[in-house]
């Protein structure tokens, strides 16, 4: 479906905040058992977006996911949400081992992994991102990362807010 268009983005506003706290419902459980601290901030006077539910609904599950998996015990994530002009933007951050420069160009390719001797137990496919990517290119947005080794990674993208 996403590559190939036959089925359109249905967009419609809702509320990103509220779509969130729902996602990160569903790893609250998890994070509490690998004794991750797992926080959300979001401001108060939140817009709607405008996209497709489901679709986004995806991409922070991806983000979320990825971030709970590779942060170690006692490691922190958070979602975060800010007004910006005319768009939502909405941040993932980690303080997991973070990913290598040369790695970074490729973190959005279809089956790449990152260096995958250093976490053998770390499983999935590679397509988490590159669905994150391509799901956020058919709301005409862009996923924005950035990674320091041994601190911590942050995904960010921005969607166009609606009037409520």
């Amino acid at each position: 479906m996403l590559e190939n268009q036959t089925n359109p983005v249905h967009h419609e506003p809702f509320s990103l905040p509220e779509l969130a706290q729902d996602v990160c419902q569903k790893f609250q459980l998890e994070a509490k058992q690998k004794n991750i601290t797992f926080t959300t901030q979001f401001e108060s006077n939140s817009a709607f977006v405008s996209a497709d539910i489901a679709l986004i609904e995806r991409v922070l599950e991806n983000l979320i996911e990825n971030a709970i998996k590779y942060t170690p015990s006692g490691g922190h994530v958070c979602l975060t949400m800010k007004n910006e002009k005319d768009k939502l933007t909405t941040e993932v951050t980690d303080n997991g081992p973070g990913i290598a420069e040369a790695d970074l160009p490729h973190i959005f390719e279809r089956f790449y992994r990152v260096d995958k001797s250093r976490q053998p137990e770390q499983e999935g496919t590679g397509l988490g991102l590159a669905i994150a990517k391509r799901i956020l290119q058919l709301h005409d947005s862009i996923i924005h990362v950035n990674s320091e080794l041994n601190k911590g990674t942050q995904f960010s993208f921005s969607l166009s807010t609606s009037i409520t």
